[in-house]
C-alpha cells in the first residue's frame, strides 16, 4: 500500500493513506528484499535510503538441519541492486518517509467500515470520497468483498510457522535454510545484533492465523530438538516467539470495480515460502 501511494503520488495524483492502527508500527519481524524488489524502491527515488538500510546478503546456504552440514552455497555478491535483509519496520519506515516526500498524506487510527459505490469510504470517522479506492488491506480484505463477491473458502495447508528474533552472535550475513524431514527453519540477520528466525512445521494440529498469537519457546524447541547442534543453539535464544497456521487463500477472480482495485494480499495472498 505505501509502494502504492509512493508511485501514485509521484504520477501526479493527491494521495491519502488510511492506517486503522494508531501509528505505523511493526509487524512481523525480517524480509528479504531481491533485486527485483529493490528496482521498484529504485523507481520510486528511494535508492540511496535502500541501499544505506539493511544488510546486503552475501549468499543463500541450503543446509542439513539435522548435522548443520552446507549443502550449497548460491553466491549474492555483486548483484545490482543488492539483494538485502530488511527489518519489516524499517522498510515500513522508508516506503512511508518516501511516499509522503513525495506529497502522499498518511493517516492513522481510521477504521474503514464499508465501501460504497461511486467511491465513497465510510469510517468510524466519517465518510470520505475519492476517484480511486485502491485496498491493500490484505487477506480480510473489505475492498476485496467490493470487487469479488464470490464465496471461495480458505483451508489450513497442514503448516503452522514460528517467527522469532533473537540476539545475533557474529553471524555471516547469508540467508540459511535449514532444511529437515517435515520441518525447515531460515535464519538471516536484521543487524548487527539481531537475527531473524521463521520455522515451518508440517502437522495435522490447526493453528490460529495472524502474527500475534504467541506461543511457548519450548514447543519451538521441541519441534527441532532432533536436529543439530548449530541450529538447536540458535533456537535456545529464543525467548518470545509467535506461532500462526498457514492457510490457503483463493486468487480473487476481479481484481478491480467502480472506482476501486485491490492489490496484494487483497488480490492474491500467498505463502510465506
Amino acid at each position: 500500500g505505501l509502494a502504492c501511494a509512493g508511485a501514485l503520488a509521484r504520477a501526479g495524483a493527491e494521495v491519502t493513506v488510511l492506517e486503522q492502527t494508531p501509528d505505523l508500527r511493526e509487524v512481523g519481524a525480517g524480509l528479504q528484499v531481491t533485486p527485483n524488489g529493490a528496482r521498484v524502491i529504485r523507481a520510486l527515488g528511494l535508492g540511496e535510503a535502500y541501499d544505506a538500510g539493511g544488510i546486503a546478503a552475501t549468499a543463500v546456504w541450503p543446509s542439513d538441519a539435522m548435522t548443520g552440514r552446507v549443502l550449497a552455497r548460491f553466491d549474492l555478491r555483486g548483484q545490482e541492486p543488492a539483494y538485502r535483509f530488511f527489518h519489516r519496520a524499517a522498510l515500513q519506515r522508508l516506503l512511508a518517509d518516501g511516499a509522503e516526500a513525495l506529497g502522499a498524506t498518511i493517516r492513522t487510527g481510521i477504521h474503514a467500515d464499508r465501501l460504497a459505490p461511486g467511491g465513497r469510504i465510510e469510517t468510524d470517522q466519517g465518510e470520505l470520497e475519492a476517484d480511486l479506492i485502491v485496498g491493500a488491506d490484505g487477506i480480510h480484505s473489505i475492498a476485496r468483498l467490493f470487487c469479488d463477491t464470490g464465496a471461495r473458502p480458505t483451508r489450513f495447508t497442514g503448516q503452522v510457522a514460528w517467527r522469532a528474533v533473537v540476539p545475533a552472535e557474529e553471524e555471516q550475513p547469508v540467508a540459511r535454510i535449514w532444511m529437515a524431514p517435515g520441518r525447515h527453519v531460515v535464519t538471516y540477520p536484521l543487524s548487527a545484533d539481531r537475527l531473524n528466525i521463521v520455522a515451518v512445521q508440517e502437522r495435522e494440529d490447526w493453528a490460529e492465523e495472524g502474527w500475534h498469537h504467541h506461543d511457548d519457546p519450548a514447543n519451538l524447541r521441541a519441534a527441532f530438538a532432533d536436529c543439530g547442534a548449530d541450529l538447536r543453539a540458535i533456537l535456545d535464544r529464543v525467548d518470545e516467539t509467535r506461532l500462526w497456521g498457514l492457510f490457503r487463500h483463493p486468487v480473487a477472480q476481479n481484481w478491480h470495480g467502480e472506482r476501486i482495485a485491490i492489490l496484494g494480499d487483497a488480490a492474491h495472498p500467498t505463502l510465506p515460502f
